[in-house]
């Protein structure tokens, strides 16, 4: 998957446009950012290919910090 497709998943997991996602966007900032959103991008990275665990996540503050945890290029 490309960034921009994570990026539209992302968004309908907080529940926003995705032009109110961007890479400097902080996490805090998303009303729907919690621990089931964190499961769901968990599973969606999963479903890219990418395995990872929740507790890895936790040191992430912006989107962009998040996808690149994930390894998510372009």
């Amino acid at each position: 998957m490309t960034r921009e497709e994570i990026r539209v998943k992302f968004a309908e997991i907080v529940e926003v446009s995705p032009a109110e996602v961007a890479d400097e966007t902080p996490l805090e900032s998303l009303a729907a950012w919690d621990s089931v959103a964190m499961v769901s991008f968990v599973a969606l990275a999963d479903e890219a290919g990418v395995k990872l665990q929740p507790k890895s996540l936790r040191s992430c503050s912006t989107v962009g910090q998040l996808f690149d945890a994930a390894g998510v290029s372009g």
